[in-house]
């Protein structure tokens, strides 16, 4: 996997983890259009989200190169595929654990939610097919 692609991806995994957070807490199903800009990487989409559930569709320019995302956090695991491995992904454990300022507080990450960038979230009537996984997809689990 390219060093670009594994960026994009943590990126993803970054927003939809931080903007999730704080909507979960909130609890109810919402649909949130995000745009962030981390070091000349621009991210753009949409997270759903609904009862623990999360998933992300992202736009990623990472150099040049433009990487459509999708991400699924559900039952413990985030699961992350791409375009730029379009039958391949992974899946990571999510302990879930943050102090009251957003930051994650168990593994070997953490970040801050102020740098989610911007964020619009509206409530949303949930379809629950954008919770179920894809059937061409292998997931590898990466152990943090």
């Amino acid at each position: 996997m390219s060093k670009n692609v594994i960026i994009a991806s943590v990126i993803v995994v970054v927003v939809v983890l931080v903007g999730g957070y704080f909507l979960l807490k909130k609890g109810g199903s919402y649909k949130c259009e995000v745009n962030q800009l981390i070091n000349n990487t621009q991210t753009k989409g949409t997270t759903y989200i609904n009862n623990g559930m999360i998933r992300g569709e992202y736009n990623t320019t990472v150099q040049g190169i433009n990487i459509t995302s999708m991400m699924i956090v559900r039952d413990g695991f985030a699961y992350n595929w791409n375009s730029m491995m379009p039958n391949a992904g992974f899946k990571i454990k999510v302990d879930g654990n943050y102090n009251s300022s957003g930051v994650e507080t168990s593994g070997n990450y953490s970040f801050n939610g102020e740098t989610i960038g911007d964020y619009n979230c509206d409530a949303w009537t949930v379809d629950q097919s954008k919770f179920a996984f894809p059937t061409n997809i292998t997931f590898q689990e990466i152990i943090n």
